[in-house]
């Protein structure tokens, strides 16, 4: 009778196994006894180093200290919320108008928050005031620009994976699209940030795939690096530089660009649409709609054109959409520096592989050896 129970619990357990595959990283963390915490969940674009501290959000503003684990000796529930508010004392981000993305330069710290509307005759919320602010402490915050038209806030990266070096000439950006009744983009503007200042339009010296509005296009995006001292805005979905900024790359599709700013070198991976990007001192990290993946930096800083296992858990948990990926110290090995990716959901909730639960924030830290959810201290069991 034990031995019938018993296979019976297997079956069942097998099935069970089965038809969850899609959630193997709950499997996995059970397999490997390593309990799965909690974390910040929800989409989150952007992590940005400002002033001592990194930030990042998911309708709201978080930020942690910019110091390593190994220093800290933390591995999570570092992150705290900013009391964002403008400076009438109001917040700027709530239940109804939520952080979109973050950007910064030298002296600000930018934000890009969207009003939620909702149509009262069929209850479908959508997208309606976009407003971009900007501030010196990430506490207040002062109005930049606001409109009802498309914008994408995005900086060069100056500064991205360094920990104990100061940098200067971090510059951000901003894209907007005019569109019309049906979405397509009839005309699109680059604009120069400078805090609070009226931005300055630099349409006219930007490259034609950035600013050229396309037939039934609805969206176009863009990155920036500085490489080799030159500065390059690309319409891309993920840009990212190696430490001693002398080498870049930017996703084309599925494929990567390598440049030393003059020369460009396409190398197809095959993983997938390619979402973020982030160099370290020997592979580069690659966030795809289909989960992480790392390809390794050759002695000439170009990359493989195959991926290859972390040798940890990263493959197993991260499954799905990578939004973003920040390396904390680029100078290091992957695997030896804290390394952070955020998992989102394309398309409808109810079709999604993953629950919202496993969206989010997840981070690897050298001292734990593999990656968990990672979140501010009231997540802390």
């Amino acid at each position: 009778m034990k031995k019938s129970r018993l296979a019976i619990s297997i079956l069942a357990a097998s099935m069970i196994f089965a038809a969850t595959s899609c959630h193997d990283n709950i499997y996995y963390l059970i397999e490997q006894e390593v309990p799965q915490q909690n974390g910040l969940e929800g989409d989150i674009n952007s992590i940005v180093p400002f002033k001592g501290n990194l930030y990042t959000g998911n309708a709201l503003i978080y930020r942690k200290t910019l110091s390593p684990s190994s220093t800290t000796g933390q591995y999570n529930y570092q992150w705290s919320q900013v009391s964002a508010n403008d400076n009438a004392g109001n917040s700027i981000v709530n239940n109804w108008t939520h952080l979109v993305s973050l950007a910064a330069d030298d002296t600000y710290l930018y934000c890009y928050t969207v009003k939620i509307e909702t149509n009262k005759e069929d209850a479908v919320n959508y997208p309606g005031t976009r407003t971009v602010y900007c501030s010196t402490n990430g506490e207040t915050w002062t109005k930049v620009t606001e409109s009802n038209n498309k914008v994408v806030l995005f900086d060069n990266q100056v500064g991205n994976g360094k920990t104990g070096s100061s940098t200067s000439g971090r510059k951000a950006y901003l894209l907007t699209h005019e569109t019309n009744s049906e979405g397509t983009i009839t005309a699109t503007k680059l604009l120069s940030l400078n805090g609070s200042a009226t931005p300055t339009d630099i349409t006219a010296t930007a490259s034609a795939d950035v600013v050229n509005a396309t037939e039934n296009a609805n969206w176009i995006t863009a990155r920036a690096i500085k490489v080799n001292g030159g500065e390059k805005i690309i319409n891309t979905t993920a840009a990212t530089v190696n430490s001693d900024g002398t080498y870049a790359y930017y996703a084309k599709g599925s494929s990567v660009v390598c440049t030393d700013g003059t020369s460009e070198y396409t190398i197809e991976l095959s993983s997938g649409p390619i979402w973020a990007l982030a160099a370290t001192g020997n592979y580069l990290l690659v966030g795809t709609t289909n989960g992480i993946y790392r390809t390794e930096i050759l002695s000439d800083k170009k990359v493989s054109s195959s991926v290859s296992d972390f040798g940890n858990n990263a493959q197993t948990l991260l499954t799905s959409h990578i939004n973003c990926i920040y390396v904390l110290d680029s100078s290091l090995s992957e695997a030896g520096t804290d390394e952070y990716a955020s998992l989102s959901i394309l398309g409808p909730l109810s079709s999604a592989a993953d629950s919202f639960k496993e969206t989010g924030l997840y981070a690897f830290y050298p001292g734990r050896g593999n990656w968990n959810r990672d979140g501010d201290s009231s997540k802390k069991k």
